[in-house]
C-alpha cells in the first residue's frame, strides 16, 4: 500500500452509525457498509491516517488481511482514494465522474480551447480561469 493518506472519494459525505454500520452519501447514490471493521476503519480514515497507521492498531482486533482487504475493495471500487491536494469540491466532482485527480489533471493539460463571446462579458475572467486549471487558451484565427 502507499505511504499517502486515505480519505473516502470527497463526492461521499460519510457517516458512521455504529456498532456496525456505514453510509457513503452522494449526490446520486448511497452505499452501506456492514460491520464493525468497516466503522473501525471510516472513524480512522476520517481522522486522515496513513493506511500502515491503520492497519497496525486495528489488527489487534481484526486479522490483518482482512483489514487490507477491506481497503483494497473501497480503493477498487473508488469508494477510498488517496488524499489529493486538489480541493474538495473540483476533487469531488472529477470523482463523481469516475476520474480521479491526477487522471483529470493529466487530460485537461492535453486539451485546449478557443474562446469566442458573443456579446456576454466575463470573456478574460473565464480564460483567467481555465488557465489557472492547466487548460490552453488558444486564440480564434482571424
Amino acid at each position: 500500500m502507499s505511504d499517502n493518506k486515505l480519505r473516502f472519494s470527497p463526492n461521499f459525505s460519510v457517516y458512521v452509525l455504529p456498532p456496525n454500520g456505514v453510509c457513503l452519501y452522494a449526490e446520486n447514490r448511497k452505499v452501506f457498509l456492514q460491520g464493525e471493521l468497516y466503522c473501525a476503519l471510516a472513524s480512522r480514515i476520517g481522522a486522515g491516517e496513513r493506511p500502515e497507521a491503520i492497519v497496525d492498531p486495528l489488527s489487534a482486533q481484526f486479522p490483518a488481511g482482512k483489514i487490507e482487504e477491506a481497503i483494497q475493495r473501497l480503493l477498487d471500487r473508488r469508494h477510498l482514494v488517496f488524499a489529493s491536494p486538489l480541493d474538495d469540491t473540483a476533487a469531488g466532482y472529477w470523482a463523481s465522474l469516475g476520474l480521479t485527480a491526477e487522471t483529470a489533471a493529466k487530460n485537461l493539460e492535453n486539451t485546449s480551447v478557443q474562446i469566442q463571446s458573443f456579446g456576454a462579458a466575463g470573456q478574460s475572467e473565464l480564460d483567467v480561469a481555465l488557465r489557472r486549471f492547466g487548460i490552453r487558451v488558444v486564440d480564434l484565427p482571424i
